[in-house]
């Protein structure tokens, strides 16, 4: 189930609709037995544990441990046990980029590495930290009657990722070097993530990547669709559509400079790629983001 056929699971309280989704420990356990997929996934457990199926692979996630998970990964629920405190927060694009509106809070390094180890442990203290967070998040979204409420959501999903960067940050400080160590595969495929953030603008080729990695095309695809879930070429694809959103959701840069910044052909050829990514023309996006804004 996606994030929006999620919402109507749980009571109003627990989500914005269309945008987030925030499952309290109270709730937690409507979850149990349901399997998230296409949805941009965190999940903390403070204390206890559960059985999940994490992209088929079993886990038992224990108190602590906070996943962080991209729209490739499935994750299925399969038992909460009677002591189990966790949260989970899933958000659309669309609302995300709002809320960040294009900051990373963490390290490209960093951003990468959720994808490959899949979960991480917090200390007790920063599962404390980010508790508060989510605490103060789940206020926000809940206060349906305050005139700001889109935007203080916003705001709290915003310190929320901030305070989760931070958590991070201190835990790859302080583990040791062979628990930090990536394999070649790893290695080779935060490098292809690092180049297309640099380049994707200009170059759109899969063949520019694997020149600079020093692989073939062919054994560039297979490393990075192992590890991601995705071929290079969505990954550049991906990066061409977020910035091409970014930037409509600006009136002061017609399509035609859009296209052309982004190193297309002409605006007709970025209008179809738009639209094959994302269902609407360019234009019909710039309405729709523009409407989004005064919801």
């Amino acid at each position: 189930m996606t994030t929006k056929e999620l919402m109507p699971k749980f009571p109003p309280a627990c989500y914005v609709n269309k945008h987030i989704l925030i499952v309290n420990p109270k709730e937690f356990r409507r979850l149990e037995g349901v399997t998230i997929n296409n949805s941009r996934i965190f999940m903390m457990v403070c204390s206890g544990e559960m059985d999940i199926l994490l992209n088929g692979e079993e886990c038992i996630a224990g108190s602590g441990m906070f996943f962080d998970c991209i729209d490739t990964t499935t994750i299925h629920i399969k038992r909460c046990d009677s002591s189990l405190r966790a949260w989970c927060v899933m958000v659309t694009f669309e609302f995300a980029r709002q809320s960040l509106k294009n900051m990373r809070p963490v390290p490209f390094d960093h951003l990468g590495k959720p994808i490959i180890t899949k979960n991480m442990s917090l200390s007790p203290k920063s599962t404390a930290i980010i508790e508060q967070q989510l605490t103060l998040l789940a206020s926000a979204v809940a206060n349906k009657e305050h005139f700001y409420h889109k935007e203080l959501s916003e705001l709290f999903y915003k310190s929320f990722c901030l305070e989760l960067g931070n958590a991070i940050m201190a835990s790859s400080q302080t583990k040791d070097k062979p628990e930090t160590k990536l394999s070649r595969k790893d290695f080779a495929t935060l490098n292809f993530m690092k180049l297309v953030t640099k380049h994707f603008a200009r170059e759109h080729s899969i063949g520019f990547y694997a020149q600079e990695l020093n692989v073939s095309p062919k054994h560039l695809a297979r490393m990075v669709k192992e590890l991601t879930g995705k071929t290079p070429h969505n990954i550049i694809c991906d990066e061409l559509t977020h910035e091409a959103m970014a930037l409509l959701e600006d009136d002061r840069m017609s399509v035609r400079s859009i296209s052309e910044r982004l190193c297309f052909s002409d605006q007709a050829a970025f209008c179809k790629f738009f639209k094959k990514q994302i269902g609407i023309s360019p234009m019909e996006y710039r309405m729709k983001s523009k409407t989004f804004e005064k919801e």
